[in-house]
């Protein structure tokens, strides 16, 4: 239900464990002088006690804004796995970048079996170009990730908004790929969704590895669909043909080809 008065857009703010205790305070002195909910809003976020994202979903009534020690401060994306969030670690006060995965897959023991098997091999990874996984939980019936925040954009945005690459900057990108795979191959982790999507670049031009380990959910989440006769997402256009075709045995060669495929689309754009 839509919050229309600021003392109800307060109770909802107490309700969602969003803000300590002294910016609390803060919000609650600023909701006596405020007419109405959205002029609560403007001054919460003029104040940065709330970001623009948290404030309309405060608005719409929606109170979960909070995984763990974790504080959902806005909406990155989403897909058929789920939804990733910009976060914010309540303690250390550091950011992160967090995947809250579908109702679909936490739903099915079998595949939430099979992930939570492997997360402490994809914790494992460490290696500059593939992104740290930072910790695997859970809140109440719902399983979340948390990754380390990468500030930059993946390389299907970096085309559309600069055009293709000379052969020597692409390669140059997609050697730091080949090197950050090579590191999750010796630690038997192979990426099941390689694409220029989950490859994010920053301002110094270093690359990350985006998505490994989740991304094996897919491949499950099709073939759970597809035994099931309900129709399946068409499969990444970078998918190695095995995976396209459903196939859960995972090999490295499955992301060598996904790898230069990634690389054909750099070049031409």
């Amino acid at each position: 239900m839509a919050v229309t008065t600021a003392n109800e857009l307060c109770q909802l703010i107490e309700k969602s464990n969003i803000l300590a205790a002294g910016p609390l305070e803060k919000a609650k002195k600023f909701a006596e002088s405020e007419a109405d909910a959205k002029s609560l809003a403007r001054t919460l976020i003029e104040q940065k006690l709330l970001t623009s994202w948290q404030a309309r979903q405060l608005m719409a009534g929606v109170a979960g804004l909070r995984m763990g020690k974790y504080v959902l401060l806005d909406e990155l994306g989403r897909g058929d796995l789920g939804r990733v969030y910009l976060a914010e670690h309540t303690q250390l006060v550091r950011r992160a970048a967090l995947k809250l995965l579908s109702r679909e897959l936490c739903e099915s023991k079998e595949l939430l079996r099979r992930f939570l098997g492997e997360a402490r091999l994809i914790a494992s990874l460490d290696h500059p170009n593939v992104v740290h996984t930072l910790d695997v939980s859970s809140e109440g019936d719902r399983y979340y990730v948390v990754f380390e925040y990468v500030v930059g954009r993946d390389l299907t945005k970096l085309v559309a908004e600069q055009g293709r690459l000379t052969a020597a900057a692409a390669a140059e990108l997609i050697l730091q790929v080949a090197e950050g795979m090579t590191h999750a191959h010796e630690k038997g982790v192979v990426h099941a969704d390689l694409k220029p999507g989950n490859l994010m670049v920053d301002a110094q031009g270093h690359v990350k590895i985006l998505d490994i380990g989740v991304d094996r959910l897919g491949i499950s989440l099709q073939a759970a669909n597809s035994a099931a006769g309900r129709p399946a997402t068409a499969p990444s256009l970078f998918r190695a043909p095995e995976l396209a075709r459903g196939d859960e045995t995972l090999t490295p060669q499955s992301g060598r080809v996904s790898l230069g495929m990634s690389f054909v689309f750099l070049v031409p754009g």
